[in-house]
């Protein structure tokens, strides 16, 4: 939690809170795949609210302003970044079994 809120990082909140951006929905993304990979701390909690508060601002701007979604790009689905992480963690599980077979293989030298 301390560390988004360093000011190191102002000008990513910053750059959070400006939702007709063009690489908005990129930063987005990108705090959606931190938030997979935090555990379930303060700092999880932290960024999941204020992901949520930023999703409901966008939210309510094409609500206002309906003409301007129809050039936004679409938002990221939970599902569609569920299972990228699924993906990526099914990929460190191989990885890591694949360590752990070569590790086996060279403590069993004759």
């Amino acid at each position: 939690g301390a560390t988004t809120r360093s000011p190191i990082f102002i000008q990513l909140r910053l750059q959070l809170l400006e939702v007709d951006a063009s690489d908005h929905s990129l930063l987005m993304k990108s705090l959606y795949g931190l938030l997979m990979l935090l555990p379930q701390s303060s700092a999880f909690i932290t960024l999941s609210t204020r992901l949520t508060t930023v999703a409901t601002q966008q939210n309510a701007n094409v609500l206002r302003n309906p003409s301007t979604a129809a050039g936004a790009r679409p938002a990221i689905e939970k599902v569609e970044l569920l299972a990228g992480f699924q993906d990526t963690q099914d990929m460190h599980t191989k990885a890591r079994q694949n360590v752990l077979v070569r590790l086996d293989h060279s403590t069993r030298r004759p």
